[in-house]
């Protein structure tokens, strides 16, 4: 799956409007804690490309 389709999945179960969703940011906690914004620019990669699989924790701000 793309970024482009996550995150439309992730603002969709959120139910967050369509006018907040062009400034929606979601950032990977990585294992030491560090949080990584995962850019809009970067969204045709795969997620597997951003490291996200099962359990990986993530931070949503709109």
């Amino acid at each position: 799956m793309s970024m482009r389709a996550f995150r439309l999945k992730v603002a969709k179960s959120f139910k967050v409007p369509k006018t907040e969703q062009g400034t929606m940011k979601l950032w990977l906690n990585m294992p030491d804690g560090i949080l990584v914004e995962l850019d809009n620019s970067e969204d045709i990669h795969d997620l597997s490309w951003w490291g996200l699989d099962d359990g990986s924790e993530l931070v949503m701000f709109t």
